[in-house]
């Protein structure tokens, strides 16, 4: 097991994922785990409570028009409620006008009577895609960590057949079992979908930039109909690239995987002596020589260089062996800077 995808775009079984993969990942776990995530696109924010309503009435502001709001536990101004926002009340919105205070707003337009008994109410604000994309940015971030991918966009469709976002990180998933550990996969086309509309038709440029630099995975496809691909394999911690990179991620977990069960062979069955740690570096030195020959064409081998550091029985825990080995792993090649100079 190494890529999870919960089934699901709800949050809660996202984080709950994203917690577990971080806890295995762990050094002392050392069972490497990577989940890909997917969440519904919001284009709107509600702001006020659902879990407790409250009740506002709605008067005369004194030129006969009923616009004036007054909810005496309000808190208009605390929760970021401004212009344009629509204020809910008995079945019928209204456009807000202006925030007094944290007790009273004034509607554009308001009912054709006075709310006089305290009513229910609620205050939506619809977003624009420019927020939109700044919320999916905040939702990714908020995960802030190399072993969750948050995949976009959150509807797929294939010969007109439409599943939600996750069946996408599913095959992004089988993608990473299927390639190359070492094996970037920007601008790497994913079969089984022809549509991902809401991504970079839906998005602009800039708007997708937004996404990007917080650490959502988008997936992008030139034109209707076309192969969908990844438009840059980024984790939500996007911050340097050792973390933010997929194909980092998964060539270091498997180099990790490929020492640790290999070298596990010496542990139990061995003393610790000198002829123990020669052993033990002639071996690792063949598993390194070994990594550096598996080269493929355009990737190269999992490891650049490697060598072992140090060699030694630790000092004060008498049964433990301490190997460092120092490697250097490729990078994806995301950027090719020409300059013509005349």
């Amino acid at each position: 097991v190494y890529c999870l995808v919960p089934l699901t775009q709800q949050a809660s079984i996202n984080a709950a994922f994203s917690t577990h993969c971080q806890q295995l990942s762990q050094p002392d776990e050392g069972k490497w785990r990577n989940c890909l995530v997917n969440q519904a696109l919001v284009t709107e924010k509600q702001l006020t409570s659902t879990a407790l309503p409250p009740e506002a009435t709605v008067v005369d502001d004194g030129t006969g028009a009923f616009i004036r709001v007054e909810d005496v536990d309000g808190e208009f101004v605390s929760l970021g409620v401004s212009p344009g926002d629509m204020f809910i009340i008995d079945g019928e919105e209204y456009q807000i006008e202006e925030v007094i205070n944290n007790n009273i707003l004034l509607l554009t337009t308001g009912p054709a009577a006075a709310i006089a008994v305290a009513a229910e109410y609620a205050i939506r604000r619809d977003l624009s895609k420019t927020q939109q994309a700044e919320n999916l940015g905040a939702l990714a971030r908020a995960y802030g960590t190399r072993r969750t991918y948050f995949i976009w966009p959150d509807i797929v469709g294939n010969a007109g057949v439409y599943t939600p976002g996750y069946m996408l990180s599913a095959a992004i998933a089988g993608m990473v079992a299927g390639f190359p550990p070492h094996k970037g996969f920007t601008n790497v086309g994913i079969v089984g979908f022809d549509d991902v509309g809401r991504s970079s038709r839906y998005f602009n440029e800039t708007q997708l930039n937004i996404m990007a630099e917080n650490g959502v995975y988008i997936v992008v496809q030139d034109a209707p109909g076309a192969i969908p691909y990844s438009r840059h394999q980024l984790s939500t911690d996007p911050d340097i690239i050792e973390f933010r990179e997929l194909s980092i991620t998964k060539n270091i977990d498997f180099i990790s995987y490929f020492f640790k069960r290999r070298l596990t062979t010496f542990i139990g069955d061995w003393n610790i002596t000198p002829t123990t740690l020669q052993a033990i570096s002639t071996f690792t030195q063949g598993l390194i020589d070994f990594l550096l020959s598996q080269s493929t064409e355009k990737i190269g081998a999992p490891l650049v260089s490697g060598s072992i550091a140090t060699l030694t029985q630790h000092p004060t825990l008498k049964d433990n062996v301490d190997l460092y080995i120092d490697i250097e792993i490729p990078y994806p090649l995301n950027n090719l800077n020409v300059h013509l100079v005349i």
